[in-house]
């Protein structure tokens, strides 16, 4: 006969370590694929750049919303007043997404790994 003993306070703080370092690995994650897309869009893109404005207003935002309610996203905006009519005229952010989409899932994958394999 074989008896286990599980030191229950111990696996629950264990637990509850491992969700905070996996939730924080979401945002780190979502907040890196977005860097990436910005970073893609900005360096490549059909339209002459003569001011510099409409590059420059490409940017990542932070993640927000929660992971336990499914909500979490990042985003990736041009916010020049005009971006969105030189998008209408030809997509620049989806382009570019489709360009870094295999890379940023792979690196969002490996910083949720690396986070589960801490525990």
């Amino acid at each position: 006969m074989i008896l286990v003993t599980v030191d229950d306070d111990a696996l629950e703080r264990d637990l509850v370590a491992l969700l905070h370092a996996l939730e924080a690995a979401v945002y780190r994650g979502l907040d890196s694929a977005a860097e990436m897309h910005a970073a893609e869009a900005r360096s490549h893109h059909w339209y002459r750049n003569r001011t510099g404005d409409l590059e420059a207003s490409t940017r990542a935002y932070a993640a927000e919303g929660s992971v336990w309610n499914d909500d979490v996203q990042a985003t990736v905006a041009a916010t020049e007043p005009y971006a969105h009519y030189v998008d209408a005229r030809s997509p620049i952010l989806e382009p570019a997404w489709q360009a870094v989409e295999a890379q940023a899932t792979a690196s969002l994958e490996a910083i949720l790994e690396d986070a589960a394999n801490a525990y």
